[in-house]
């Protein structure tokens, strides 16, 4: 959870500087911010929807891969206007998949009854990607005037989630642990 919701708010917590530090229009850069929170309710919704139909350890590494190369889009993309209310608006649906998949997850594997002594861990890495990402983002630009290397951390930390996600999900097939 960590890995997807940190690379989120690095994003979201800069959004508009972003925005504005590659180019987009003061006017597109706001509207991201709207973009992001409609995929962010979007995403909710078809996450829950592909968990459904392909089960956790596939969804949450595909969520986590998702997250990655939207965030990279980001850099890639964010010099053009529209296509930088487009790209935040996958931001935000690659984000919302941290609030559905990982709570499902957790009750997949341990059970409902046990969903209120377990989760409130696996949350309290939202909790601290909340106070770093978007800490890290702003001072990597205020060190280096540009968002590049936060972008490149952010990217890398989702792909280095999934790899990790799929790492202990396979060497843990029998036992409790995500």
């Amino acid at each position: 959870m960590f890995s997807g919701t940190f690379s989120g708010l690095l994003i979201v917590g800069n959004l508009k500087p972003i925005g504005l530090s590659y180019g987009a229009a003061k006017v597109y850069a706001t509207i991201a911010i709207s973009m992001f929170a409609i995929g962010n309710s979007l995403g909710r919704i078809i996450w829950g929807r592909i968990m459904d139909s392909h089960g956790g350890k596939k969804t949450i590494t595909t969520a986590l891969l998702v997250m990655a190369v939207v965030v990279v889009l980001v850099l890639v993309l964010s010099s053009n206007s529209l296509l930088f209310i487009i790209v935040a608006l996958l931001v935000g649906f690659g984000f919302s998949a941290n609030f559905v998949l990982f709570a499902t997850e957790v009750t997949h594997i341990y059970g409902i009854e046990n969903l209120n002594n377990i989760y409130p861990s696996v949350h309290l890495s939202y909790g601290v990607a909340e106070i770093i990402g978007p800490i890290i983002g702003g001072k990597l630009f205020d060190i280096n005037g540009s968002y590049d290397l936060a972008i490149i951390i952010a990217t890398s930390i989702s792909a280095i989630g999934a790899v990790a996600y799929i790492t202990i999900r396979s060497r843990n097939k029998n036992q409790h642990t995500i």
